[in-house]
């Protein structure tokens, strides 16, 4: 994807100017045309029931109007809602379509391969070690390596006793580098960038393919969190914004939204998987 570098934005001066200009009018996407409205309309109306009223691309997801509801806030209530927060169902089934996407582009080679959140829970989050071994046949039943991609998108959900707030690494293989996208304006501290540089190495070691010596030089790779992104004014939005992040790099767009398209983004994710279907 194409992305302006962070430089010298890592100043305060630097996280203001990272909230795209434009409000709420001036839309990222189309606006949602009027089945899909009422279609979301009806999934977030009140009743948190097991109705199920989608499911993920493979068919491995039931969505029910429950996990849906995570799309659902009271906006004039200055309190979110307590199921306002993503949940790995609706993540995972909206990354899938991002990958069909992808594929449906470039079916025998993807450009972008986007990971689910159980991929860095396997690697280190579950034990809080680095674990090769538990995805190293992740992929294998994958018609092309993911090393020959040119972006991978990592979902990474920073659960605890007092967290819950979801981030993204993006590695781009063609550049060497990676990077940490956190809409809270937080920092890398839990060496995803590290653990995710590693497991590219061992990767390429497991299918012994040759590796180009910037992943394993001293400074060869470029490891970074970007501060030039959006960021979130709340507590519950960075669920929808890494999702948004991990939709624009599918895309190769900039980052042109901000915490005022948070609404809208939050129902076209719902509207795109009730329609079985990501644009």
């Amino acid at each position: 994807a194409n992305h302006r570098r962070g430089g010298d934005a890592a100043t305060p001066e630097g996280l203001v100017r990272a909230v795209p200009a434009g409000g709420a009018a001036q839309l990222p996407y189309p606006a949602l045309s009027l089945e899909d409205d009422a279609r979301v309309k009806n999934a977030l109306e009140p009743g948190m029931d097991e109705t199920i009223l989608a499911t993920s691309p493979d068919g491995s997801i039931a969505l029910t109007r429950k996990l849906l509801h995570c799309a659902n806030r009271d906006v004039s209530n200055l309190r979110s809602q307590p199921s306002s927060h993503l949940n790995d169902e609706v993540c995972n089934t909206y990354l899938a379509m991002l990958q069909q996407r992808e594929l449906k582009k470039n079916p025998n080679q993807p450009k972008v391969y986007f990971f689910n959140t159980f991929f860095y829970v396997k690697l280190y989050a579950h034990t809080g070690k680095y674990d090769f071994e538990s995805v190293r046949r992740w992929f294998n039943k994958l018609n092309f390596s993911i090393l020959d991609c040119e972006t991978l998108v990592v979902p990474i959900h920073k659960k605890g006793l007092h967290v819950d707030h979801w981030v993204s690494v993006v590695i781009n293989m063609k550049g060497v580098f990676l990077e940490f996208l956190d809409s809270g304006g937080g920092d890398d501290d839990d060496k995803a960038l590290e653990n995710l540089k590693r497991f590219i190495v061992d990767l390429h070691e497991a299918e012994k393919r040759l590796i180009r010596p910037r992943w394993t030089d001293a400074g060869g790779c470029l490891m970074e969190c970007r501060w030039d992104i959006p960021l979130q004014d709340n507590k519950d939005d960075c669920g929808f914004f890494m999702l948004t992040f991990a939709d624009f790099e599918g895309l190769g767009r900039e980052f042109d939204f901000n915490q005022t398209h948070m609404t809208f983004i939050r129902r076209r994710v719902i509207a795109q998987i009730l329609r079985g279907k990501a644009d």
